[in-house]
């Protein structure tokens, strides 16, 4: 496996999100960047494990990986995910300085992510109308309601993944390739194709009001769940 092939696995498991991946490669040390949104540095924990594993199994050509992650605004690379070979001991830098270092050990059979201990939903926002966030609202149509339920059940892991892509998703939906995602999260955005344009309007206003403050829309929204 080369550095190649690398880049091909990440821009191949990230094709549904708007980044750019490019590695280089420096003596026996591969860098791996990808760009372009906030919060995926736990998510990148999750896959690196699994090109990781791919490469060990394969016979690593370098001693070091490192993948680092650059949001939309930022203008310094921040280091996510950091592998020795052979060893394949995989420490998770956070780009929070008050998380906490997550080390975890790949075993011969491919681990399962531990969850992101945190994600800012702050960060997003899917409408321009600003104003519609903190003031009360009639009750969202009963299949708006239920998207936003949705959303608010998936673990954290799921919500890193999906998050960053929804912005993209709802420009566009019935055009938006939903393949590359695990099939909860494509179910989800089935839902979302389902909606008419008046009830993606809504749903654009009560998700960024559910990345605002998701305790307070989630019980806003019971009325229309019942």
């Amino acid at each position: 496996m080369n550095a190649a092939d690398v880049q091909h696995l990440f821009e191949r498991e990230l094709s549904g999100i708007n980044v750019t991946v490019q590695t280089k490669q420096q003596d026996d040390h591969l860098h791996i960047l990808v760009a372009g949104q906030d919060a995926l540095a736990y998510y990148l924990k999750s896959f690196t494990q699994q090109v990781v594993s791919a490469i060990a199994d394969d016979g690593s050509p370098w001693e070091t990986l490192t993948v680092w992650t650059r949001g939309r605004e930022a203008t310094q690379s921040v280091m996510a995910v950091h592998v020795n070979f052979p060893e394949v001991g995989i420490e998770v830098v956070s780009p929070e300085p008050e998380l906490p270092i997550v080390t975890a050990k790949v075993e011969p059979e491919l681990a399962e992510a531990n969850d992101p201990v945190n994600i800012d939903l702050s960060q997003y926002c899917f409408t321009r109308n600003t104003m519609l966030l903190d003031h009360a609202l009639a009750q969202p149509p009963a299949a708006v309601a239920a998207i936003v339920q949705l959303l608010h059940e998936l673990d954290l892991a799921s919500k890193a993944k999906l998050l960053p892509a929804i912005a993209s998703f709802l420009e566009n939906p019935q055009r938006f390739d939903i393949e590359p995602f695990p099939p909860h999260i494509q179910e989800w955005f089935k839902s979302v194709q389902n909606l008419d344009a008046r009830q993606r309007k809504s749903l654009e206003i009560w998700l960024s009001r559910y990345c605002r403050n998701p305790e307070n829309t989630i019980a806003e929204i019971q009325p229309s769940l019942t």
